[in-house]
């Protein structure tokens, strides 16, 4: 499980995907949150919101509204 923290650096898979495709990533607009969210979700892995609340210490409600969201954007 990855922690969620401040002025971490970025992952080197997205910065190649942002290289890729510089013009889209525009487009993306995350809410330090929502990228807290990503951050502590490991590739191919699925959670739930509960889980995520509590990794990211957030209530299960605000969890799921976030999961939805960047699932809804194409986002994870």
């Amino acid at each position: 499980m990855q922690i969620c923290t401040k002025n971490e650096q970025i992952n080197a898979n997205l910065m190649e995907a942002a290289r890729a495709v510089p013009y889209q990533v525009g487009l993306i607009k995350l809410s330090k949150t929502q990228l807290k969210v990503l951050r502590s979700i490991m590739l191919g892995e699925k959670v739930t919101a509960e889980q995520i609340a509590e990794r990211c210490e957030l209530s299960s409600s605000w969890a799921s509204t976030l999961l939805k969201i960047v699932w809804e954007e194409g986002i994870w």
